[in-house]
């Protein structure tokens, strides 16, 4: 009788448990497959993401060098209108000062031709102005 159960497990072992471990194996095999799909699937969203966040960080670039170069047209223009601007500057300055030379010598000028005219005498008007001793008199005289 041991020769039943022995032949019924050497059976077993033979013609049942192989295609029961192949079934496993393949069960196992293809539970592997599925994740490394999934795995697979999940690598190329994130790779698609970071895609798209690499073509958006492209456009942002390239807006900011856009303003940095409308930037720096900006500030050459400044440079150029500050330094025009300076020269104007030192242009009115040497024609400021040339006016007051001017001024300077005309008003010696006229103060001169006005002391010669009083000296002489000739005109009493400018006498009347220039002695001022009493300004009723001189407007009643005028």
């Amino acid at each position: 009788m041991h020769s039943a159960p022995t032949t019924r497990a050497l059976f077993f072992l033979l013609f049942v448990a192989p295609p029961l471990f192949a079934a496993t194996e393949a069960e196992r095999h293809q539970k592997n497959l599925e994740n490394l799909r999934d795995r697979i699937k999940a690598v190329q969203n994130q790779l698609i993401g970071e895609v798209n966040r690499k073509d958006e960080l492209t456009l942002q670039l390239r807006d900011t060098e856009r303003e940095l170069g409308s930037t720096a047209a900006a500030l050459r223009e400044t440079d150029i209108n500050i330094k025009y601007g300076n020269l104007n500057l030192e242009d009115l300055r040497e024609k400021c000062s040339e006016s007051e030379r001017k001024l300077t010598g005309e008003t010696g000028a006229l103060i001169r031709q006005v002391r010669s005219a009083y000296i002489v005498g000739r005109q009493e008007r400018v006498k009347l102005l220039l002695n001022q001793e009493d300004p009723a008199l001189v407007g009643r005289m005028l």
